[in-house]
């Protein structure tokens, strides 16, 4: 179901405009009054808005609110609202009489983009949604980018991101936290940006060396197959990342990216088939109101069904951290 009202994330138009009505249909009495406006998501506190709630029509009950810049920055999802009214007399009332008013903030393009395994036309087409109907479009974004950690956890990551890490010292070699998989179809991209010891508060830093015969004092060496960093020094010998004694679990700072040159074909299959496995578990059936994950084991109760995981297998890395 649409909600009332829909606006995208960071953008301050288009203004919210409402009537208020009392239980029997008549204007609300607003001559003299007061208004305040009150949006809330499920199960948290009130938001804070800078945008001020305007009496646009005192005879008709109009109502308008207007977002302020940067009212719905980081805020994408479903919301709750209400129009809160203190009468002439003292008297408050909140509007509308019955329920509240829905408001969704929808995702930016590029916020929704950047999260993606799979691009919504893609999904739109599986599900055979037309492209001009755009009910489902922020839902089916949010779907999107939910499933991107499901899938990550097998694979590795896909979508390319920074990592900043900490690790202890005392070993040659650290495991990088979130390697991404070197399986057949995959175009994988790890890169050490940079990486240092520290011993106390002073941090030494390690220069990041192509092969043993750049090696120095400190220095260090990116196994990207692996997912490794072995610690260098001069000669091309190597020696164990210093552990500091005190603060043991962080004496040494790595920063590196790691993901996919793009999504691999046969995850990007794996995308498409769990979101319509997810859309087709909301469908109904034709029975009354009952959907498909009504009828009692036709779905099993699993995030990505077994054929999408069959299908992540020649990507799937491990051990399966993401």
């Amino acid at each position: 179901m649409p909600a009332d009202f829909t606006i995208v994330e960071g953008d301050d138009t288009p203004v919210l405009a409402d009537t208020l009505k009392l239980s029997d249909s008549k204007p609300a009495p607003l001559e003299g009054a007061t208004l305040a406006f009150t949006m809330r998501g499920l199960g948290t506190q009130p938001l804070r808005l800078a945008g001020v709630p305007v009496i646009t029509d005192v005879e008709s009950g109009g109502v308008s609110f207007t977002f302020a810049p940067g009212d719905t920055i980081g805020r994408r999802g479903m919301y709750v609202a209400s129009w809160d009214v203190t009468y002439a007399s003292g008297q408050k009332q909140t509007f509308p009489t019955v329920g509240y008013l829905t408001i969704e903030i929808q995702p930016a393009l590029g916020a929704a983009a950047a999260g993606g395994l799979v691009g919504l036309p893609e999904d739109l087409d599986r599900l055979s949604i037309p492209p001009s109907d755009r009910i489902h479009d922020a839902k089916l974004a949010e779907w999107i980018e939910a499933l991107a950690p499901l899938v990550e956890n097998h694979t590795g990551p896909i979508i390319p991101k920074v990592y900043d890490e900490w690790y202890g010292g005392g070993h040659t070699t650290i495991s990088l936290r979130h390697k991404p998989s070197y399986g057949y179809g995959t175009k994988p991209v790890l890169t050490l940006m940079a990486a240092s010891e520290y011993r106390g508060p002073i941090e030494y830093n390690l220069a990041i060396i192509a092969n043993p015969t750049q090696g120095s004092i400190y220095s260090c060496q990116l196994n990207a197959e692996l997912g490794e960093v072995v610690r260098r020094t001069a000669g091309g010998g190597v020696m164990p990342f210093w552990r500091d004694p005190e603060h043991g679990d962080q004496s040494v700072h790595i920063v590196y990216g790691a993901g996919q040159e793009g999504t691999p074909a046969n995850v990007k299959m794996a995308a498409i088939e769990t979101l319509k496995w997810w859309w087709d578990a909301t469908q109904s059936m034709g029975r009354g109101a009952m959907t498909l994950a009504d009828t009692g084991g036709a779905r099993p109760m699993v995030a990505l069904p077994y054929h999408v995981e069959a299908m992540l297998a020649p990507t799937h890395r491990y051990p399966a951290l993401a």
